[in-house]
């Protein structure tokens, strides 16, 4: 019997419902993590690490993100779905913190189920309509790979782990990139992924909010517990506000809005959210993670922070200046896949943050002082968008 129901009725739009915002409370949750996870492993391979968990955390937000595109979040069967995968979620964050120890097999375990549970669901409910169910069929076996891949990884140790963790991230990746190419079911035509642009456009620049939110609780966390907040104390907390507030009006200024009306427009708009946020976001999202895990260190060093843990300026360098120019470099693929624009003041912007970095880290430069240089170049890039906006009007 086929469930119509279950689907989306997209004559008035299709909105974000309640249900997807609550969803999204447990990847703030996440987000924590994975900023504590950068500042307690400060090497190449704790960023490589932390890189990885991202790669899952955002795998399983985003193929959630696809499926409410398609299905009604407010229908009984679909929300009782999310709230499973939101279950699922909250394991996984809550096995961040140690996902190369003890709790990788949580990791894997939440991961396989939440990409196979959610796939074999939307498998079943999209029954009354042939091409989203053959998609999701392709999609299953997929995550099947993933998922098994991902067990395998939690269940051993060492590079073992972190490498099969890395393939069953990539495989879900690739598998959208060869739009889910399988033997004997052949692969999705863009044509099929008939998605409403707006809400998962929106549903993407909620995300980049959760990053930010963490990263405005990442400064006042620090503030709450000293004891004393002198000068360099309040100047720090204010470059940091200042910097995450800059990044905020950088991504949704104009840019947010002219997203959500290039897809809105876009002749194939599953095509477009697929380059422009399922791939690209992830990159902008990873840059706010870094700045808040730099402005965490700074703070923690103008306040006077556990001397046990005193991390090198290289380190707090590539955090603020190196996550910045990560944001900026992500924002500035964005903006040349909605728009077809080449941002020449992004690509200024990146190399000086990069500078930032090499001069910074070299001379051993107070945390405070890296913290305000990359915080100028980041509101300097927001001034000379500002002035742009001005003379340059927005596509349509």
């Amino acid at each position: 019997m086929a469930t119509p129901d279950l689907l989306r009725d997209r004559t008035q739009g299709t909105r974000v419902t309640n249900t997807e915002l609550f969803f999204d409370l447990v990847y703030v949750v996440a987000v924590t993590q994975l900023s504590g996870f950068l500042r307690e492993h400060p090497t190449w391979l704790g960023a490589l690490g932390a890189l990885i968990l991202l790669g899952m955390i955002w795998n399983a937000w985003v193929y959630t993100t696809w499926v409410t595109n398609w299905l009604d979040p407010d229908k009984t069967v679909t929300r009782l779905m999310l709230l499973a995968v939101m279950g699922g979620s909250l394991v996984m964050a809550a096995g961040v913190h140690d996902a190369y120890g003890d709790k990788g097999l949580w990791v894997g375990i939440a991961y396989a189920a939440m990409q196979i549970g959610r796939s074999v669901f939307t498998v079943w409910a999209a029954r009354s309509n042939p091409a989203l169910r053959r998609n999701y069929q392709r999609i299953l076996c997929w995550c099947l790979v993933s998922g098994a891949v991902a067990v395998v990884g939690g269940a051993l140790d060492g590079p073992a782990r972190l490498a099969l963790f890395a393939l069953a991230v990539v495989i879900d990746i690739v598998g959208g990139i060869v739009q889910f190419w399988t033997p004997g079911l052949g692969r999705t035509p863009a044509a099929e992924w008939d998605i409403d642009g707006p809400h998962f456009a929106e549903r993407c620049q909620a995300f980049v909010l959760i990053a930010l939110g963490e990263s405005v609780v990442g400064i006042s966390s620090p503030l709450a517990e000293a004891h004393k907040v002198d000068a360099a104390g309040v100047t720090g907390a204010a470059g940091a506000f200042i910097t995450v507030a800059a990044l905020f009006l950088l991504y949704f200024d104009r840019w947010a809005h002219a997203g959500v009306s290039a897809v809105q427009r876009a002749t194939e708009p599953g095509k477009l959210a697929a380059r422009g946020y399922h791939l690209v976001h992830p990159v902008i999202v990873a840059g706010i993670i870094l700045v808040a895990a730099g402005n965490e260190e700074v703070l923690s060093a103008v306040l006077g922070g556990s001397e046990e843990h005193a991390p090198s300026s290289w380190l707090i360098a590539w955090f603020c200046a190196g996550g910045a120019a990560t944001f900026v470099l992500g924002h500035a693929i964005y903006i040349r896949l909605i728009s077809g624009r080449h941002s020449t003041p992004h690509v200024v912007a990146a190399v000086a943050l990069l500078i930032v970095v090499g001069v910074t880290g070299a001379l051993s430069v107070g945390a405070l002082a890296i913290g305000i240089a990359a915080g100028v170049v980041v509101v300097a890039l927001v001034a000379v968008e500002a002035g742009r906006a001005r003379r340059v009007p927005l596509p349509r």
